[in-house]
Parts: C-alpha cells; sequence; structure tokens
C-alpha cells in the first residue's frame, strides 16, 4: 500500500448536522478516522451521540454536511452497501416480537426475499 494510502482516513465527517423541526441535534462535527485509529463518542444523556451514529451510516440523514468513507461521499453509496461495509453496534439489543429466528428473518421477510430454512439455520 502506498505511504500516502496509510495516512488517508477512512471514515471523515465535514461540518456534519443534523436538526429536527428547528431542534439542533448535532451541529459542526468534522473529524478523521485513519486505519488502525479508534474513535469513543463520549457525552451526557441527551447530547446527541447515537443521533451522530446514525448520520455516519445513513440511518437519518444529515441536514448539513458530508460523511466521506474511503474518500467517497456516502450518499454515492447504496443504503444497504453502505451498511454492509460500516456497521453499527447498538447498546441495547433491538429485538422484534417473537422468536430469535423470527428476528432473523425479519429484513428477508420486509423485502418478499425467500429465506429458506436451512440458511436460518445456518446464521444460528
Amino acid at each position: 500500500m502506498p505511504m500516502e494510502k496509510e495516512h488517508e482516513a477512512i471514515l471523515r465527517t465535514e461540518h456534519l448536522g443534523y436538526a429536527v423541526a428547528g431542534k439542533v441535534i448535532v451541529e459542526d462535527v468534522s473529524l478523521a478516522v485513519r486505519r488502525g485509529e479508534v474513535l469513543c463518542v463520549l457525552g451526557p444523556s441527551g447530547s446527541g451521540k447515537s443521533s451522530f451514529l446514525r448520520l455516519l451510516n445513513r440511518l437519518s440523514e444529515p441536514t448539513s454536511g458530508t460523511v466521506f468513507l474511503e474518500g467517497k461521499d456516502s450518499r454515492e453509496f447504496p443504503p444497504r452497501q453502505l451498511r454492509r461495509r460500516m456497521g453499527m453496534v447498538t447498546q441495547q439489543a433491538f429485538l422484534f416480537p417473537g422468536t430469535v429466528t423470527d428476528n432473523v428473518r425479519f429484513g428477508p421477510r420486509q423485502h418478499a426475499e425467500p429465506f429458506p430454512e436451512e440458511v436460518v439455520e445456518e446464521l444460528l
């Protein structure tokens, strides 16, 4: 890998912001995370940490600024492709009503995709 690639940000935000009904939730966040670095987001309850993280993989859309993944505007990725490259693990587990198997089937069911029993078993 060329030397300059090692120092490029794999994740970068420029003036990222998010407001709902005139209330600013995330304001003017600019940062760069390079390969091998770890980003930690700290703050009191209600300070916008989760909202900021949701902006990174487009679970919410920014009202200002831009998120870049490996130098490319994240809006250029289809959401599904972006989320395959940049996951988010929440503090609290989120399960849909029903069994664990029902939860594994939830996504494909929303898109009327076939999901054979052997695939479910393999994933579990």
